[in-house]
């Protein structure tokens, strides 16, 4: 165990099936957690002065992302964890923006609606992962002006209860999925895709529905 735990601090593969290093931990840390030679202590990857907010990870959609290399190997495959923890601490950054841009009212709906609800889509992992930070959260200083819901299931009920008393128009849908392709997923975003376009239909609106769902779906 430990030596697959050096091997995994240090960036090596060691994840048989896919061939690639596994990089969590460094989702959690900080450049001062970088030691000579790249050396990660993964007990020192969350610092006690963190908010949980920070260890919120990335969210990065590219449909072919089995097939690119977000991070350079060197020839035995590793990873250089010092420019995977830059990589993340720059991720993180971006998702926080976005998040007090939302909150702040600097990214709006296309008609200028503050978002109020936000509907989460995924399934498994991709579903359980972000109900938990949002859980994690909950009760923080911050004021909780979003109705965060969640859609997995793609039984028509579940969709009818996300949606029950929520305004389209002011609704931001986050898609939560590593290939894009899972079927619940992509049946769940076509249907919550409908239903938003639906709210801006027979409305003397120059919006074309890519500018609308550009807005409204990330």
């Amino acid at each position: 165990v430990d030596e697959k735990m050096d091997r995994m601090r240090k960036g090596r593969p060691i994840n048989s099936s896919e061939r690639r290093a596994v990089l969590h931990f460094v989702l959690r840390a900080n450049l001062n957690d970088i030691e000579p030679g790249g050396y990660l202590h993964p007990e020192r990857a969350r610092t006690a002065d963190q908010s949980p907010l920070d260890l919120l990870p990335g969210i990065h959609h590219n449909n072919n992302n089995r097939k690119q290399k977000f991070l350079p190997e060197n020839e035995h495959g590793a990873i250089d964890i010092a420019q995977a923890v830059q990589q993340a601490i720059h991720v993180r950054e971006r998702v926080l923006n976005l998040a007090r841009d939302i909150r702040n009212g600097n990214i709006t709906a296309p008609d200028g609606h503050k978002f109020k609800t936000v509907i989460v889509v995924g399934i498994g992992g991709s579903y359980l992962g972000p109900e938990f930070v949002v859980q994690a959260v909950q009760g923080n200083d911050q004021k909780n002006d979003l109705d965060v819901r969640f859609l997995a299931n793609v039984d028509p009920q579940a969709f009818a209860t996300v949606q029950y008393n929520v305004d389209p128009k002011s609704t931001l849908v986050v898609i939560v999925s590593k290939s894009f392709t899972t079927a619940e997923t992509m049946r769940n975003a076509r249907k919550v895709k409908r239903w938003i376009l639906d709210a801006y239909r027979g409305e003397d609106s120059l919006l074309k529905d890519n500018e609308i769902i550009a807005a409204h779906m990330i």
